[in-house]
């Protein structure tokens, strides 16, 4: 995404460095610090075979549990809420 590409040029490294879709998801809850909107959630859950990777309540992705190994969960353990990585001199 648009979002992704500038992250990735702002900081000079990949912002998801993932192939696995759930790590993937988990990897953006952590980064915009807010589980997916529930609507968003329910119509994943509704077209998809992801519905496993919610928890359809909260709509926070079941993660660490659905961890597959421990670098997988390492790696998400690293990733920074957005407000973190970005100079406190270049926000709004």
């Amino acid at each position: 995404s648009p979002g992704c590409i500038l992250l990735e040029l702002y900081e000079g490294r990949l912002t998801f460095d993932t192939r696995e879709t759930c790590q993937h998801l988990a990897m953006i809850e952590k980064l915009v610090d807010s589980p997916f909107p529930q609507h968003l959630v329910k119509r994943i859950a509704r077209e998809s075979e992801t519905e496993s990777f919610f928890d359809l309540l909260t709509g926070k992705v079941r993660w660490p549990e659905i961890a597959r190994t421990q670098m997988e969960e390492d790696t998400v353990k690293k990733v920074q809420p957005l407000l973190e990585r970005v100079d406190s001199r270049h926000s709004s």
